[in-house]
């Protein structure tokens, strides 16, 4: 038997797949700003309420790189209370107190993950098929 030789031009798919990077990032930061959303609601029904500054304090905001969003708790009169509502105090001088933990955050943030891994195979998918990658 001879050998055989075949010539494939794939330029066109080499720069689809180059480009598919910079394209899928449109498509998973606008999923990722539904998960920060949904955190962010999920966290604020969740916060231990005295004042109500805690809650409005969580917010979601663009991540510094701007691929993405990041979940935030801030409480600018009070600002180590997130954590202490989180993860509770000791008693440590005469006079402190202690605290029971109770999650608010994290509690939030995990209740999303699965919908968080769907949204961004559905992102990626969209920006496969956007490139003439996909089926």
């Amino acid at each position: 038997m001879g050998d055989m030789t075949i010539s494939v031009d794939d330029s066109t798919l080499l720069a689809a797949m180059r480009s598919l990077g910079p394209r899928a990032e449109s498509f998973t930061k606008s999923a990722a700003n539904v998960t920060a959303d949904h955190i962010v609601d999920e966290a604020r029904r969740r916060a231990a309420r005295a004042t109500g500054e805690t809650a409005s304090g969580i917010v979601a905001q663009e991540s510094r790189d701007g691929t993405g969003y990041v979940v935030l708790s801030n409480n600018e009169r009070m600002p180590n209370l997130p954590l202490w509502i989180e993860y509770g105090t000791k008693q440590g001088k005469a006079g402190s107190h202690a605290s029971p933990a109770r999650p608010y955050f994290f509690a939030s943030a995990q209740i999303e993950q699965g919908a968080h891994e769907s949204r961004m195979r559905e992102a990626i998918q969209d920006a496969i098929d956007a490139e003439g990658l996909g089926e």
